[in-house]
């Protein structure tokens, strides 16, 4: 169930990237969080994904021992993906410019949102928006988020630019 309900969000995406003449995005595809793992797990395997590093979400369970209830911390998260031979760089202090050189490099983007309580990723940009694969269920129809709304949103200018080792 799950791979078609992905199926039908990623053809929503192609949607939301083609009517924004201007945008450019990385082709990675998302996961929607409809079985126990995090957003974050989620949001570590569509980066991972991304890189052909795994085909399928159960291929990073073997770090169960490092999920919470209520989800996984930055650390155990970010060395879960440094696990599959990926570098990860952290910014504590990014802007806009720090995103789109990102996404123009082809490296997607790991960040919080809603004061720490939601990972997501950024995989484009446009003049008017940031791209952003929320595996939330209840978010995940919309991928373009005015820059307005990102900002908002955004914790604290963090960010962690993966790239592929």
């Amino acid at each position: 169930m799950s791979r078609f309900v992905n199926k039908i969000f990623n053809y929503l995406k192609s949607i939301e990237e083609f009517i924004d003449p201007t945008s450019i995005c990385l082709d990675i595809n998302k996961s929607v969080q409809l079985d126990r793992f995090s957003c974050g797990i989620h949001s570590a395997f569509m980066i991972l994904n991304y890189f052909n590093k795994v085909k399928y979400l159960r291929e990073i369970n073997y770090n169960t021992e490092l999920l919470k209830k209520d989800g996984i911390d930055t650390e155990p998260l970010l060395n879960i993906i440094r696990n599959f031979n990926c570098s990860v760089k952290v910014n504590s202090n990014a802007f806009l410019s720090d995103i789109t050189k990102s996404i123009n490099d082809k490296n997607p983007i790991l960040i919080s949102v809603d004061d720490g309580e939601h990972w997501v990723v950024v995989y484009g940009y446009s003049m008017n928006s940031i791209f952003v694969l929320d595996p939330s269920p209840l978010s995940a129809i919309r991928c373009r988020w005015n820059v307005k709304t990102f900002l908002k949103r955004w914790d604290e200018n963090w960010i962690a630019v993966v790239s592929d080792k």
